[in-house]
């Protein structure tokens, strides 16, 4: 048809996007096992909290549903990649084009006690601007070694 070259950009787009996704995924879960990273029911609440937001829904109706669903193990999941990210940011450096280094904290307002979602926003975001740095490869690299001495 008229579109097709169209569709067939759209198609390696959605591909690629997907791909990335999952490599992200991937790597996450990968960080968080070798973190031996641990989600606790009030970090579980607070994730159900703020999805129940996000869909506008009430959140003991979102809980119940995502229960219903058998979808808690999932949501567990992703709190733990969360965190998983976390912990790698935590241990980046970061450094302007001059090569200074740049202290993080100071950029951030100081409240009590940072929720989850503040220091991690959207995880897919972030995922694809460190996808690509040492840290992110040292882990795998860390990782890949320990599922060889498993083999």
């Amino acid at each position: 048809g008229e579109n097709r070259l169209d569709d067939d950009e759209h198609r390696a787009e959605v591909q690629e996007s997907t791909r990335r996704a999952l490599k992200a995924q991937f790597l996450l879960d990968a960080v968080a096992e070798k973190l031996e990273v641990r989600v606790e029911q009030p970090e579980l609440i607070e994730y159900l909290v703020m999805s129940a937001q996000q869909y506008g829904m009430d959140p003991n109706t979102f809980a119940q549903t995502i229960d219903q669903q058998g979808q808690i193990p999932s949501i567990v999941q992703e709190v733990a990649r969360r965190k998983g990210l976390a912990a790698v940011l935590d241990q980046a450096v970061v450094t302007d084009t001059a090569g200074t280094v740049i202290d993080l904290d100071e950029l951030v307002p100081q409240q009590d006690e940072p929720s989850l979602a503040d220091l991690i926003g959207d995880e897919a975001d972030v995922v694809e601007e460190i996808i690509e740095t040492e840290e992110v490869i040292e882990v795998i690299e860390v990782v890949e070694a320990d599922e060889a001495e498993k083999a």
